[in-house]
């Protein structure tokens, strides 16, 4: 009698490579969201950079800032599906203050300030808040 070769994986082969794939996943995907939200975050403080330039544009056109809207100015920030953005308007009009809240996905990835004397703000540890005056909460150092 002759004897049959067969090739292929056993069944505990299988299942250790199932176990590694899950490893590997379990270890790659909460990287992978961390740094999407960071990303994300990245993106919005573009989106308020650029608004805060058009919002000082308006205020050359317009002797105020009375008027302004984050939708007229940047469709990016307005339309964004990850954060909330506010213009707050100050002082009869001289002043300014835009907010970016985190939304759906991207919530707990921290509240973001700008003001019209350039003061950035982010607080990663809260989704409602942060402190233009506290200087270890810039966007960066």
């Amino acid at each position: 009698m002759r004897k049959r070769h067969e090739s292929g994986f056993t069944l505990i082969e299988l299942m250790i490579v199932a176990g590694i794939i899950a490893i590997i996943a379990a270890v790659a995907y909460p990287a992978y969201t961390a740094q999407v939200k960071q990303t994300r975050q990245t993106e919005m403080q573009g989106y308020l950079t650029d608004l805060s330039a058009s919002l000082e544009a308006y205020r050359t056109q317009n002797f105020s800032y009375d008027g302004a809207t984050v939708a007229d100015l940047n469709t990016n920030a307005a339309n964004s599906n990850h954060y909330n953005v506010q213009l707050n308007i100050l002082n009869a009009g001289t002043a300014y203050e835009l907010t970016a809240t985190p939304i759906n996905q991207q919530q707990g990835a921290g509240h973001m300030m700008r003001d019209s004397q350039g003061r950035t703000c982010v607080d990663k540890t809260s989704d409602t808040s942060c402190d233009l005056t506290d200087i270890t909460q810039r966007w960066s150092k």
